[in-house]
């Protein structure tokens, strides 16, 4: 369904519409974490993710397309960046 590099992909794309609003909240810790850096620690741990696993095993049992798990990709993303602190 969908593989490391689609994830990192995915990821990379929902951080850089976060990042904005990130920093603005947090500019100090946005001057030190890169959004490459972010990128590839949440890309872990979504990989890791209960939800996200549910998810790629749901979508593949009932043949749901890339779009149900990049849904759920974007909202761990966006929730996981709201917790960094």
């Amino acid at each position: 369904m969908m593989n490391a590099t689609q994830l990192k992909e995915t990821v990379a794309r929902a951080v850089r519409q976060e990042w904005p609003a990130f920093a603005a909240d947090h500019p100090r810790l946005a001057a030190v974490l890169s959004e490459e850096l972010v990128t590839i620690t949440l890309s872990r741990s979504i990989e890791d993710d209960p939800d996200y696993r549910f998810a790629m095993q749901t979508a593949a049992e009932i043949g749901a397309g890339a779009e149900v798990v990049t849904d759920v990709v974007v909202r761990l993303v966006s929730r996981m960046i709201r917790t960094l602190l």
